[in-house]
């Protein structure tokens, strides 16, 4: 439970770190092929654009809120398209349907996700967050489906011209099954291949 209670407080920093920020500065979100501020329009990566990734070996974990080790993949990763390239008055948004293989236990995807990512200020990451639509991420691990719930904060896009990368670290809910946990933790570092170079930034 010590680690459920330290990752919640840090996900409630992290909201109360955007409620800091504004409202302005959180939504006004683009995906850019150079780090500038503003991003240029010939710069910035629209609609429909691929987005993929490939998850660093040995990075690709699902375990207890206690840390005890449910299921560790060798390979895996995700594909998607951005659905809403963001702007001035709106965020990024992108769609997501994972894979995964070479696991110690039974891991496959149910549903699909969609995902929004936030400027963060002066830099050229953004936070990476569950949208509230349906149907949302399930992840089945061995006999049990876990959900990601929407809003919640999922990780850090970390942008760069050669190795932009996604750090995942969040809690998954309990869907359906028998003899499952509450929670589970599901942490990754997914390395961006497409497109690349890649930086958050704002319009």
């Amino acid at each position: 439970m010590k680690f459920f209670k330290a990752l919640g407080m840090a996900i409630s920093a992290a909201v109360a770190v955007t409620v800091c920020l504004g409202a302005g500065t959180s939504s006004a979100t683009v995906l850019c092929k150079a780090t500038q501020t503003p991003c240029a329009e010939s710069n910035r990566i629209g609609a429909k654009s691929l987005i993929s990734a490939d998850a660093r070996i040995g990075t690709l974990r699902f375990e207890t809120d206690e840390g005890f080790l449910l299921a560790q993949c060798s390979e895996g990763g995700f594909v998607g398209e951005v659905l809403n390239p963001g702007g001035a008055t709106a965020t990024v948004t992108t769609g997501a349907t994972l894979s995964f293989g070479g696991c110690s236990g039974t891991v496959s995807m149910v549903h699909g996700g969609e995902f929004e990512i936030h400027h963060i200020s002066s830099t050229d990451n953004g936070t990476l967050t569950a949208r509230g639509t349906l149907p949302m991420l399930e992840i089945k691990i061995l006999n049990c489906t876990y959900y990601l719930p929407p809003g919640q904060h999922v990780g850090v896009v970390t942008g760069s011209a050669t190795s932009p990368q996604v750090d995942v670290q969040t809690l998954l809910n309990y869907a359906s099954g028998s003899g499952c946990f509450e929670h589970i933790v599901w942490k990754a570092t997914y390395a961006i291949t497409k497109p690349s170079p890649l930086y958050v930034g704002a319009s």
